[in-house]
């Protein structure tokens, strides 16, 4: 829509959106997926260190 229609009062509404429910997070699972493979590496790095 804000591809089509490109007034301020377009964005005016993005919060409307978020509120009643019609925005999806596709993105959350990949994001906890990447930030636990992160902290993972992180412990498995700190744990290389102490060992040598």
């Amino acid at each position: 829509r804000a591809l089509a229609d490109r007034r301020e009062e377009v964005l005016a509404d993005f919060p409307t959106a978020l509120a009643a429910g019609t925005v999806t997070n596709t993105w959350r699972t990949t994001a906890t997926r990447v930030y636990r493979n992160w902290l993972l590496y992180l412990s498995a790095q700190r744990g290389a260190r102490t060992a040598a």
